[in-house]
């Protein structure tokens, strides 16, 4: 290791105050030039607000044309006029090319339009009276106190047994049942790859889970999941079990394309104040109920599908990520955004 420069600036009279005081010159400019940077975001801002005359599609609609994507013809925007004015200031400091800068956008408009709709619509039939509480969900030790302790949250509860998990779900696709109870992962074996497989077949929701303890205790545990029908569209709905006293904490999205990267998504979450709990790696097969296998190896040749799930606090911005996820990350379906109960 003889080779290596073990030299001490101190010990050669280097001037460390010159040095922390070109440092502290630097973020000052850089401050400067943040400010100047969130001024061209805010009258960006401010121009997409007005352009769209507070209609929450428009807004949509000149957001994913700032995107680059295709929008009405003849469309003037002064908004569209403003973009080239924004300087990239962030976009030099990260390999994440102006992602920092949408985020910040996004929250802006948020900002301006509190209301704006970014949990999405679900686009479900109405339930008939019969199934409205109604659980399906196979019998069992564990699923019985699952089933237990979820019903504390359900108005006009009920079960309904089945003799197979598919069975279960498939009454919540035929609208027979609203809710369905399904194990995530055990203690044992981890995540539980086959009933992801049936989440994403079945487009269900994750809407409240609960821990179970098997004979061995909390070694021995399983978790379980409230689930109900996303309805044609993925959505990102707020839990109806959730409340106040007790927000959702957790968000689960299926990642199961090239573009966005694994990598931007999680930088926007952080970005946002979402911390990452876990990545679970899915057999590609589980892809293929949302495009076809061919779609799928032309798109996404060498990306596997990844189950994410991350932490929400209070301090999260969770609107700005759900904005981007519906404008930039369509392709990744929110599986749920939920309590521990």
């Amino acid at each position: 290791m003889s080779y290596l420069n073990t030299d001490v600036p101190e010990l050669k009279g280097f001037d460390t105050g010159t040095v922390l005081g070109n440092i502290q010159l630097l973020e000052s400019r850089l401050e400067g030039l943040l400010e100047a940077v969130l001024g061209e975001l805010s009258e960006l801002a401010d121009a997409i607000v007005m352009d769209a005359s507070g209609d929450h599609d428009t807004i949509f609609s000149i957001l994913l044309s700032l995107r680059g994507q295709p929008t009405e013809e003849g469309t003037s925007l002064k908004s569209r006029r403003l973009l080239p004015r924004n300087i990239p200031i962030l976009t030099g400091m990260t390999r994440h090319l102006g992602l920092y800068e949408r985020l910040l956008l996004y929250r802006l408009i948020l900002d301006r339009v509190p209301t704006l709709p970014v949990f999405g619509t679900r686009d479900l039939y109405a339930l008939p009276t019969t199934a409205e509480g109604r659980v399906a969900y196979m019998p069992g030790a564990l699923a019985d106190k699952a089933y237990i302790q979820f019903a504390e949250h359900i108005s006009h509860c009920r079960a309904a047994g089945f003799h197979s998990f598919v069975d279960a779900c498939e009454e919540v696709w035929n609208g027979l049942c609203e809710y369905c109870i399904l194990p995530l992962e055990s203690s044992a074996e981890g995540k539980l790859v086959s009933f992801s497989r049936l989440t994403v077949k079945y487009r269900l929701q994750i809407v409240a889970v609960c821990d179970i303890h098997g004979p061995g205790g909390k070694e021995d545990t399983t978790r379980f999941a409230l689930m109900r029908s996303a309805g044609e569209w993925w959505t990102a709905e707020p839990s109806p079990v959730s409340d106040e006293k007790h927000p959702p904490e957790q968000m689960e999205l299926l990642h199961a394309s090239a573009n966005p990267s694994y990598s931007e998504v999680m930088a926007a979450a952080e970005f946002c104040g979402l911390t990452l709990a876990r990545s679970d790696t899915l057999p590609r097969g589980t892809a293929y109920a949302l495009w076809s296998e061919e779609d799928w190896q032309q798109e996404n040749e060498d990306i596997p599908p990844l189950i994410i799930t991350v932490w929400h606090t209070a301090k999260a911005d969770l609107s700005a990520f759900l904005c981007y996820l519906f404008l930039e990350a369509s392709d990744d379906p929110i599986l749920g955004l939920y309590p521990f109960i």
